[in-house]
């Protein structure tokens, strides 16, 4: 008897070859093997049972393993829940077809020049009060020129007045790592001098 569905159990997707769908089937000519997931699965969610206000989203590689979590608000998933998400430089998470960032759909400014930065430093934090989004242009470029005096240490500046935060980065294998953000300028310069440190660019 002819199949007309796959035969992975749970897959109601048309039968196309070898008892498989294009989708398993395709995974199968590739490992030799189905998968427990395709390309094309949406990202799990799970809420966090002692914290319902936070959740935490799966991100995999292209054979379907996790590699990383992510945590975000509760109330941000039915904004990210239909994007197939991916991790781009090893932690910047990414939408597959590369048109904006998880902290884009987030914050809601999915247009051209603007960066999304992590105030505690960590890029799978995307809980929205962890995120800030800068527009970034040409006359006020504050990842471009250095503003208070140390290397990597910038001065926040949003229409032209100091916030009276400072953020500290380092570029390192020609990537831009985001340390954090401090409104004590010390503790900012610390961020990156511990950077420089842990990279063997200091005495320790």
């Amino acid at each position: 008897m002819e199949l007309k569905h796959c035969k992975v159990e749970g897959c109601l997707n048309k039968y196309y070859g070898k008892g498989y769908c294009s989708r398993h089937y395709a995974q199968f000519r590739k490992y030799g093997k189905v998968l427990e997931r395709t390309r094309f699965d949406k990202n799990n969610i799970e809420i966090d049972k002692n914290e319902p206000s936070i959740a935490y989203m799966d991100i995999y590689n292209k054979k379907g393993e996790v590699i990383c979590k992510v945590i975000i608000n509760s109330d941000d998933i039915e904004k990210v829940k239909n994007t197939k998400w991916k991790a781009k430089d090893g932690s910047h998470i990414d939408s597959t077809t590369g048109t904006f960032t998880l902290g884009e759909c987030i914050l809601g400014t999915q247009e051209k020049g603007y960066k999304t930065i992590h105030k505690d430093g960590n890029n799978l934090n995307y809980k929205r009060d962890n995120l800030i989004s800068e527009k970034v242009n040409r006359i006020n470029n504050k990842f471009k020129h250095n503003t208070s005096g140390r290397k990597g240490v910038y001065k926040i500046v949003r229409k032209g007045e100091f916030t009276g935060f400072y953020m500290a980065s380092i570029t390192y294998n020609k990537k831009t790592i985001y340390l954090g953000i401090r409104k004590d300028f010390d503790e900012a310069v610390k961020l990156r001098e511990e950077k420089e440190k842990e990279l063997g660019w200091l005495n320790k």
